[in-house]
């Protein structure tokens, strides 16, 4: 593998976010190694823990770019994907020979589901006076979380109702708003806010930007055609904002 380089700044978007989510055959593998009577402080597995990675952005790479950084990205994606694996075993303690399996590209397919997401962007400055520990982010220290937004099904809906009104139909939800354009934003970390509920109430004050901020994506029509306040009311009836801490860089891969 190259030596690519760590992100160190977010307005570059020279990067995309590689996510990583295990599938129910590894939750049910990791609790039939409990039964066996492997130490379960090292197999409690929570969805908030589920890996993220830095990596170079496609249109980096032959075949997306006239000019391109890096060579084809389906031999890159190979050569990560085993990388990932062993990276997500090592945090239960395991190895190859206790997970069992080869690392190999297509167990990580088997055992975990991987995304990709295109846009990871800052707060803006126009929320930087309403919102604490802002000035504790710094991507080259490793300070920060990220916040990845997921569409739920009354915003699915509404985006089928839209292709009708906007586009006479001809996409589907997943083809005017797909995995990789879903919004990601770094946030400072859990650790720095006094408790969780502070923490929680930092994120409710930024889910109503974010609702503009996915709507953007989708069209100039789409403010007007979303009857609906931005509110956390609203975004919580429609989207789902996780938190991960857990978060590669490619120098971490490269090990």
């Amino acid at each position: 593998m190259n030596n690519f380089p760590d992100p160190t700044d977010l307005k570059k978007r020279d990067f995309s976010l590689a996510v990583l989510a295990a599938k129910p055959s590894f939750i049910d593998w990791i609790n039939q190694r409990i039964e066996e009577g492997m130490p379960q402080r090292q197999h409690l597995y929570q969805a908030e823990d589920d890996v993220v990675a830095f990596i170079p952005n496609r249109d980096l790479f032959a075949g997306y770019s006239s000019k391109p950084t890096y060579g084809s990205y389906d031999e890159f994606l190979a050569e990560l994907k085993p990388r990932l694996l062993r990276m997500e075993l090592a945090r239960f303690g395991l190895t190859e020979a206790q997970f069992g399996q080869s690392e190999s590209e297509r167990t990580l397919c088997e055992f975990f589901e991987l995304s990709f997401r295109d846009t990871v962007v800052g707060i803006s400055e126009q929320l930087a006076g309403t919102l604490e520990h802002l000035e504790t982010v710094n991507l080259s220290r490793r300070d920060f979380s990220l916040a990845l937004m997921t569409p739920k099904l009354p915003f699915l809906e509404w985006l089928d109702q839209y292709s009708k009104v906007a586009f006479n139909g001809k996409f589907k939800p997943a083809q005017l708003y797909p995995i990789e354009y879903r919004g990601v934003i770094v946030v400072p970390k859990k650790a720095q806010f006094t408790d969780s509920a502070s923490f929680i109430s930092f994120l409710d004050r930024l889910k109503p930007s974010l609702i503009s901020m996915e709507l953007t994506k989708l069209g100039r029509n789409s403010r007007r055609e979303f009857e609906y306040p931005d509110t956390k009311e609203t975004f919580d009836a429609f989207f789902d904002l996780q938190v991960r801490d857990s978060i590669l860089f490619m120098s971490d891969l490269l090990k």
